[in-house]
């Protein structure tokens, strides 16, 4: 190639010193002075670069290029830079004293990305349509992305091929698959020019690159700074600096490698509305110590083979701060997550927002996370440890985040099985947490942890119950002040109100009632306390419970289950003693004792019920007689086919006979079917209140409030009675029994709750 000498006034030499003399004395600015002096030397003008609006030439010198042109020219072998006439000298783009940065739009990058939210095409056909005006005669050439519209759904990426109207083109490709209301997006390739920018970062060893508009990237760029630079930062460059990933499926967006002090800020990274996977990883980092605050990530897509996320960083400490994460999507069938890291030094996570849901220019993402959930919003793998190294020490830590419902977890913090690797330290605090809408899932899931703390953290949107937390083969965990809420569509009685915990060396649960429920196996050590008073919480595990289950031996009353043996166990002064093993007709409440003759059952339901016997009072009665303080509800219910059906159920003194059918001071539903249904409330023998019309197959429930000396009746559902108990004689009395006296044979009660109130 052509030797050029840059300077035509002067020797180059002199240009070096002028450079070095103006330059301030900092460090950026001696790098900067240095760069500037390497224009002095000869270089060989590059091979014409066919960018919009950069003038190239191959012409030896300057003379050959217009005052105030840009050409491009490269030094030996090494990267291609761009260059301005400037009075007659070659002026690099990008290097100014202040330090302020280098603009994508220098290195020959167009600002045109655009997105239209809802297209259609045919299958078999290359006419696109738009809802909006969006497309120009300019747009001819340019590379298109439509969503779904390949072969088997995947995306359809071709290029515009010819201008029809501000609504329709004509694509140089047609569609495998018909699409309607679909996103599409097109724009100036700006992959040249990014690739550029990172290579004059690395010459420069370090600097600034301000994203100043909306580019379309639709190829993969790599900054591989091999350690020879640090003192990265990618930006804004004004209120808009935003890039539209749409890259190829296999194709991984931006990669940095190693590199410290890197920070990408103030940054959106935006994909195509419906489009499954707009790129393997958006970000992939390696080996690199970066800070990512206040970027925001809007409707990315990766759901694709394992591997795929929106932000991937391997070998690396990473920060994140005050960054969004809005109407993102992976797929936890394929083990995909959102922000996804392995062999992490450390990692923190700062006030930051993972919502199923956003906006860009107008676009709603809305409806992508309907695409698929992703397996978890924030996933560490593999820790790098050494405990000789204070960077193999790492923690984890989540702090003020907000997760929404979209996910199969929030947070998983996990190694492989079977490496021998622990992860270190891990840190969840004052984090808030919409549960997951899938089955199966836990909102937070630590797995081969040394240490973990949970605490001041609400978990809650349920609309099925469901363990808030797992975790699994870890030493010390220490879960506090949790809240557990409901509030899905649906029942609001549903709660993500449990802890699963298996293979643990030490459970400490404080000051979090609201998580009511424990599946504990193999858990030693655990203490449950609520407002300062402590004490040891059931262990559940698979065989015979002893004092080795625990790090100390338990106190008095300590309670067990053996889940393989079906035995409760409790720990008694003289030692762990055990029930028999249980069985489906053993009554579950460990309250009432049944004294139902031979042709009665109780079943696991806590239902009473007659199974035999023929029609009538007495011995062929399912009676139940249980001594009680409180007030219950139960539930009426007899064989609708019966000509005639009797019951009645409700409470009797304590002193009333087992074989009776009324006696003094009861209070008691009757239930009398006959050519036309009627329902009573018999008090003694008398018909104290109805009768209360009845049509076959309804629900017909009794309550009794102990506490008020209230009754209440319900047919249907529908309330049909409140009353005060009368006469005077039945009241608060505090020595009633439960009772049934059945008639027909399938006739039975359920027993929905009692209690002292």
């Amino acid at each position: 190639m052509t030797n050029v000498t840059i300077n035509v006034s002067g020797p180059g030499a002199d240009l070096a010193a002028g450079f070095a003399k103006n330059a301030d004395a900092s460090a950026g600015d001696v790098k900067t002075a240095t760069a500037r002096a390497d224009i002095a030397a000869d270089l060989s003008v590059a091979t014409p670069l066919t960018l919009p609006n950069v003038y190239a030439t191959s012409a030896a010198g300057l003379a050959a290029v217009a005052e105030n042109a840009t050409f491009w020219a490269q030094l030996g072998s090494g990267s291609p830079r761009l260059y301005r006439k400037v009075n007659g000298l070659a002026e690099m783009i990008g290097l100014p004293a202040s330090g302020a940065g280098v603009a994508l739009s220098a290195y020959g990058a167009v600002a045109d990305a655009k997105i239209v939210q809802f297209a259609s095409i045919a299958l078999g056909s290359a006419l696109l349509t738009a809802n909006a005006a969006i497309f120009s005669a300019a747009d001819i050439g340019k590379p298109i992305r439509v969503a779904q519209a390949g072969p088997n759904s995947t995306n359809l990426d071709t290029t515009i091929a010819d201008f029809i109207s501000t609504t329709q083109v004509s694509l140089a490709a047609t569609a495998q698959t018909a699409v309607a209301n679909v996103g599409a997006s097109f724009g100036t390739p700006a992959g040249p020019a990014l690739q550029l920018a990172l290579d004059d970062i690395k010459a420069r060893r370090g600097g600034t690159l301000l994203i100043d508009g909306f580019y379309f990237l639709n190829t993969g760029v790599e900054g591989s700074f091999q350690s020879l630079a640090d003192n990265v930062r990618i930006t804004t460059g004004g209120e808009v600096g935003a890039i539209l990933i749409a890259c190829p499926a296999a194709v991984k967006a931006i990669q940095l490698t190693s590199v410290s002090q890197l920070l990408i800020d103030n940054l959106q990274f935006v994909g195509t509305p419906l489009a499954q996977l707009d790129s393997f990883r958006v970000l992939d980092l390696s080996s690199v110590e970066a800070e990512i605050k206040d970027v925001k990530f809007i409707g990315l897509g990766a759901i694709g083979p394992e591997g795929a996320a929106v932000l991937y960083h391997t070998s690396s400490l990473i920060r994140l701060s005050g960054n969004k994460c809005y109407g993102c999507s992976a797929a936890s069938g394929q083990a995909t997550s959102i922000f996804d890291g392995e062999n992490w030094i450390g990692y923190t996570s700062q006030g930051n927002e993972f919502i199923d849901h956003g906006n860009f220019q107008g676009i709603d993402y809305t409806g992508k996370l309907g695409l698929a959930f992703p397996l978890a919003w924030e996933r560490l793998r593999q820790q790098f440890t050494d405990t000789a190294n204070a960077k193999g020490q790492g923690t984890a830590l989540f702090s003020n985040n907000r997760y929404d419902e979209g996910h199969y977890r929030a947070i998983i913090v996990s190694t492989s099985p079977g490496t021998g690797r622990r992860i270190d330290r891990v840190l969840i605090e004052n984090c808030q947490i919409n549960h997951t809408l899938l089955d199966g899932g836990s909102s937070i899931v630590i797995e081969r942890a040394t240490n973990v703390r949970v605490e001041r953290t609400n978990i809650g949107w349920c609309n099925v119950e469901r363990q808030a937390m797992t975790f699994n083969e870890c030493g010390v965990v220490e879960v506090a002040v949790i809240k557990a809420t409901a509030g899905a569509p649906g029942p609001s009685d549903k709660w993500a109100d449990g802890i699963i915990a298996n293979n643990v060396e030490s459970l400490t649960v404080t000051d979090s009632p609201s998580l009511r429920r424990r599946l504990l196996t193999n858990v030693r050590n655990v203490r449950e306390i609520d407002n300062g008073r402590g004490g040891v919480v059931p262990i559940t595990k698979a065989g015979r419970i002893t004092d080795a289950d625990f790090k100390t031996p338990p106190a008095v009353g300590t309670i067990g289950v053996d889940i393989v043996n079906k035995r409760i166990y409790a720990r008694m002064p003289e030692g762990w003693l055990a029930t028999a093993a249980m069985s489906a007709n053993d009554d579950p409440t460990f309250v009432l004792s049944n004294v139902t003759p031979a042709n009665g059952q109780v079943t696991n339901s806590v239902r009473y019920a007659k199974i035999a016997g023929g029609t009538g009072w007495g011995t062929t009665t399912a009676n139940l007689m249980q001594a009680m303080v409180g007030s219950f509800r139960m539930r009426v219910s007899f064989p609708s086919a019966a000509a005639a059906n009797f019951v009645r159920v409700g409470m009797v003194p304590a002193s009333f006979g087992a074989t009776a059918v009324t006696g003094l001071n009861d209070i008691r539903l009757g239930v009398l079917q006959n050519a036309g249904t009627q329902i009573y409330i018999i008090h003694n023998s008398d018909l104290l209140n109805g009768p209360f019309p009845y049509a076959a197959g309804q629900e017909v429930q009794l309550e009794y409030n102990a506490q008020a000396g209230t009754y209440r009746l319900l047919i249907g559902g529908v309330e049909k009675l409140v009353a005060t108990a009368a006469p005077s004689d039945v009241g608060t009395v505090a020595d009633h029994r439960l009772t049934s006296t059945l008639y027909n044979v399938g006739a039975a009660f359920d027993l929905l709750e009692y209690g002292p109130t």
